[in-house]
C-alpha cells in the first residue's frame, strides 16, 4: 500500500511556503449523501452487488459517453465479513495480496459507480459504428478495453498514490445485465473544479505577480504528481490517450488522481502503434472535430499514421495550459477556421484540413498577458504541444519532462527538491524526484477544507 499521508513541514526559508501562509480552501464535497429526496429519486437504480460487497446509489454524478456514474455507498462487505467469520484461520498469500481491496471496501464508505454502455461486436465493430455517429465518440467500451482498465488500475496491483483505482467491478454475467466499475470516491472533484477556487482567489486579489506564481506553484504541483503518474503508466506499458481535466480527480488533501483509462491501449515504452483513434474518420462538423484540443495533431491527421508515448506528453501540455488560462489552447487557429469557410458552407474536410494547415504554421499556442506567467512556464508549455511528435517534450522519455519541471519549479522559487542533489550527467536525479513525489515530501502550496453540509 502506498504510505499514509503525512502532515506535510511548511518550506524551507525563501520558499513560497515561507513567504506567506499556506492558503486554505473551503470547497463543498462534489457529492454528498445527505440529499433531497427528489436528488434520491434521480438514480436509476437503487443497488449494486458483487461478489466482494453490496451497494446502494445515492445520488447520480454525471453522464457521459462511456456511461452513467453515481455516488454510492457501500451496504455490506461481503467478503471481510466472510474473512472475520473464519478470522481464526491463517491468511493465504492470495488473502494477503488482497488487503488492500478489503480495507477500501468496507462498510459505510462512499464509492462511485460507473455504469458502462458496451459496444456490441468486437472492437473494430464497435469502431466502426461509431464512425457513422455525428459526435466524436468514435470508440467504444469492450471487453478488452474493461480488461485493459483492470490492468491498470485495480486496486490488487496498483498502488501507485496518483492513479485513480479501480476497487472492483462486475461485468454483465448475461445480455441484459449491465456492467459497472467501482471506484474510489474523491470529495473534491476534478481538478478544473479547484482551479475554479483558485482562480477566483487570484482575480480578487491586489497583488497579480504575486497570485500569478500562486497559481503557477498550485497548477505546476498537480502538474508534477499527473506527469509521475504518466510516467508510471508508460513504464507499465499503456498509453492513456485521453489526458484532460475531466480525468484528473482530487482527493480531500489536494493531490491529484489520473483517472479514466477507458481509451488506453498496450504499447512498450519506446514503441510506436498505429493510431488507435481516427478522429478524421468521426462524421461529425469541424466545429466538434476542432474542440478536442488535449489530443496531438498527429492524430487528428488524415493519413492515420503511428503514434507513440508522446501523445500523452501533448496532453500533460494540454492540461497545465488549461490550469494556467482556464480553456484549452490552440483556439486561434479554430476560430481562423471557421471564419475562413464561404458563407454558403463548404466540405467539412477542407475545414478541418485549414484548422490542421494553421497549427502547422503557427504550433505555438496564442497565451494571454494575464495571468502574467514565467518565461520558463511558457516555453515548457511550448515544448510539450509542439506540433511534431519528435520535437514534442517527452519523446526522449519522462527524464527530459521531469527536468524541466525541477527547473520551473526552482525559477518560481519554490524549494521542493532543494535536497535532490545530483544525478547522472549533472542533472537532478529524476528517480530520487519521483520518489519524492510518490512519498508526498512535497508541500502542497494550499489546504484544502471540505465543507460536509446538509441538504
Amino acid at each position: 500500500m502506498p504510505p499514509p499521508r503525512r502532515p506535510q513541514a511548511p518550506g524551507s526559508a525563501g520558499s513560497l511556503q515561507s513567504q506567506q501562509p499556506q492558503r486554505v480552501f473551503e470547497i463543498p464535497a462534489c457529492a454528498r449523501h445527505h440529499l433531497s429526496p427528489q436528488r434520491r429519486r434521480e438514480a436509476d437504480r437503487t443497488e449494486l452487488e458483487t461478489a466482494n460487497a453490496a451497494y446502494r446509489i445515492v445520488a447520480r454524478i454525471g453522464e457521459g459517453s462511456f456511461g452513467t456514474t453515481y455516488l454510492a455507498r457501500i451496504e455490506c462487505a461481503k467478503r471481510l465479513s466472510r474473512l472475520q467469520a473464519h478470522e481464526d484461520m491463517p491468511l493465504s498469500p492470495t488473502s494477503v495480496k488482497d488487503q488492500r481491496q478489503l480495507l477500501a471496501l468496507m462498510q459505510g464508505s462512499s464509492v462511485v459507480v460507473k455504469e458502462i454502455k458496451t459496444a456490441t461486436g468486437d472492437s473494430r465493430e464497435a469502431e466502426a459504428a461509431a464512425l457513422n455517429s455525428k459526435t466524436l465518440e468514435i470508440h467504444g467500451r469492450t471487453l478488452e478495453s474493461m480488461d485493459i482498465v483492470k490492468s491498470i488500475a485495480h486496486i490488487q496491483h496498483c498502488d501507485h498514490p496518483f492513479i485513480a483505482r479501480l476497487l472492483d467491478s462486475q461485468y454483465a454475467l448475461t445480455t441484459h445485465d449491465t456492467p459497472f466499475e467501482v471506484y474510489e470516491y474523491y470529495a473534491v472533484g476534478d481538478a478544473m473544479r479547484l482551479l475554479r477556487y483558485i482562480s477566483v482567489d487570484t482575480e480578487e486579489t491586489n497583488s497579480k505577480h504575486r497570485e500569478a506564481t500562486f497559481l503557477q506553484a498550485s497548477s505546476l504541483y498537480l502538474a508534477l504528481q499527473v506527469a509521475e503518474a504518466l510516467a508510471y503508466l508508460h513504464e507499465s506499458g499503456f498509453i492513456h490517450f485521453d489526458l484532460k481535466m475531466d480525468n484528473v480527480f482530487v482527493d480531500e488533501f489536494g493531490d491529484a488522481k489520473l483517472g479514466d483509462f477507458g481509451l488506453a491501449k498496450p504499447c512498450r515504452l519506446g514503441r510506436k502503434m498505429e493510431n488507435p483513434y481516427y478522429y478524421w474518420g468521426s462524421r461529425c462538423d469541424p466545429g466538434t472535430f476542432m474542440s478536442v484540443r488535449w489530443v496531438p495533431p498527429e492524430q487528428l491527421d488524415e493519413s492515420g499514421g503511428s503514434v507513440d508515448h508522446s501523445a500523452d506528453w501533448f496532453g500533460l501540455g494540454a492540461l497545465l495550459f488549461n490550469m494556467l488560462y482556464g480553456r484549452l489552447p490552440f483556439d486561434e487557429h479554430k476560430r481562423q477556421a471557421l471564419a475562413a469557410a464561404p458563407a454558403g458552407g463548404e466540405d467539412p474536410q477542407l475545414t478541418k484540413r485549414r484548422y490542421l494547415r494553421l497549427w502547422r504554421a503557427a504550433p505555438r499556442p496564442k497565451v494571454e498577458e494575464r495571468p502574467k506567467l514565467n518565461q520558463r512556464t511558457k516555453n515548457l508549455l511550448y515544448n510539450l504541444l509542439a506540433f511534431e511528435p519528435a520535437a514534442r517534450l517527452g519523446s526522449g522519455g519522462c527524464g527530459e519532462v521531469f527536468a524541466r519541471l525541477h527547473a520551473l519549479c526552482a525559477d518560481l522559487g519554490l524549494r521542493w527538491f532543494d535536497a535532490l542533489g545530483s544525478g547522472g550527467g549533472g542533472g537532478p536525479d529524476i528517480d530520487r524526484m519521483r520518489r519524492m513525489l510518490r512519498r508526498g515530501e512535497v508541500p502542497r502550496p494550499y489546504r484544502i477544507k471540505l465543507q460536509q453540509k446538509r441538504a
